[in-house]
């Protein structure tokens, strides 16, 4: 009977340290979560048209590099407070970026890209 007891709070202490290590402090879902906002302003961006293709690509290039940097910093298991610092002041300077590139007047329509072919 002890033993089983010990084997019953073994496992849980495993779920419970699997489960704060997925979903608890050294998660990056909010991180992950600003990410999707950013994606979508880019594609709204695109379909209105207020971002050029080159702007567009720029963007895609930043949110890569992001992606890049979360999985370098996920790596080890564990995210550092200054890993995490530096992951939100780039999704930041990204979402700056977004807003910058879209309300700069270059659109997809006014660009020699676009005029080239109509």
């Amino acid at each position: 009977m002890n033993r089983f007891a010990l084997a019953t709070a073994l496992v849980i202490a495993a779920a419970t340290s699997a489960h704060a290590a997925d979903n608890g402090w050294n998660s990056t879902a909010d991180i992950d979560a600003k990410r999707v906002r950013e994606m979508q302003r880019i594609e709204d961006g695109r379909r209105s048209g207020q971002l050029s293709p080159r702007e567009y690509n720029v963007l895609m290039r930043e949110q890569r590099q992001i992606a890049r940097d979360e999985r370098i910093a996920k790596a080890d298991g564990y995210v550092s407070p200054a890993e995490r610092a530096r992951l939100n002041a780039e999704v930041e300077r990204a979402s700056t970026d977004i807003t910058r590139l879209k309300h700069n007047g270059e659109t997809a329509y006014n660009t020699p890209w676009y005029r080239r072919w109509w």
